[in-house]
């Protein structure tokens, strides 16, 4: 009887703090998750044309992001003027999932935006990333009202084919773009051929074809662009003995 009553109790004091523990969002990049806790950059009222940053992530300011916090955010600001972070991957805003708009400013880090799983995303504005090799919103087909991919100048891929054309697209001052896959919608191909953005004598495809890879695991390899119909460019973390690519069909290409 006082056995079962003791178990009881203790069961009842561990459920408790279980129950008030708020899930915490773990960072794989550990500089995004201090400009979180450090700069204001949400806008809890955002009117449509400008921002009017108002807010941290951290709203409680317990220098923990918690999960509550991440999906209380719809309107997100990611600027870097002052070369102050050294963020390198955004793949932690798939904590977000309630994130209508991202804007992306002067992250100098920053290789490779891809692989965003954020379904409510409607609007995207990425610019001035220097160091930006790979865009691809193609699984993002809920970007239907701003996406405005500008200042860039050394894109190696652009992979623009989610389905979709927003009702704002801008590629004003990207240049040298090496490789785009888009929709076959006209607004999409006018905006490219009025901007001038590719690398000259180069035009957008319509057809992503993937490259798929096959190696050790602690190779670490780096291939871009990916899709690819010209060139690839191949970085490993281990030296490269043999390299053999195969068209879709399996013929050997080299």
């Amino acid at each position: 009887m006082n056995t079962k009553s003791t178990f009881y109790c203790l069961f009842l004091v561990l459920s408790t703090a279980t129950i008030g523990r708020s899930q915490i969002v773990n960072f794989q990049d550990a500089e995004l998750k201090r400009y979180f806790i450090e700069q204001v950059c949400i806008d809890t009222a955002y009117n449509g044309v400008s921002f009017s940053n108002d807010l941290r992530v951290d709203t409680n300011g317990d220098q923990i992001i918690q999960q509550e916090e991440a999906e209380n955010i719809h309107y997100l600001q990611l600027n870097d003027l002052s070369n102050s972070y050294h963020i390198q991957s955004l793949a932690d805003l798939n904590a977000f999932p309630n994130l209508k708009y991202l804007k992306v400013i002067s992250l100098d880090e920053l290789t490779s935006i891809s692989q965003l799983q954020l379904d409510s995303l409607h609007s995207l504005w990425i610019s001035d990333g220097v160091a930006l090799r790979v865009i691809d919103i193609s699984n993002l087909p809920g970007i239907t009202e701003i996406l405005r991919i500008e200042g860039l100048t050394k894109l190696d891929t652009l992979n623009i084919q989610n389905g979709t054309v927003s009702q704002l697209f801008s590629l004003f001052y990207s240049f040298n773009i090496k490789y785009a896959c888009i929709d076959s919608i006209a607004a999409e191909l006018d905006q490219f051929q009025a901007t001038g953005a590719m690398l000259p004598g180069i035009a957008p495809s319509f057809d992503c074809g993937l490259v798929s890879t096959h190696y050790a695991p602690n190779a670490h390899i780096q291939i871009y662009p990916n899709p690819a119909s010209h060139w690839i460019h191949l970085q490993a973390a281990v030296p490269i003995k043999e390299i053999i690519i195969h068209d879709q069909l399996g013929k050997l290409i080299f």
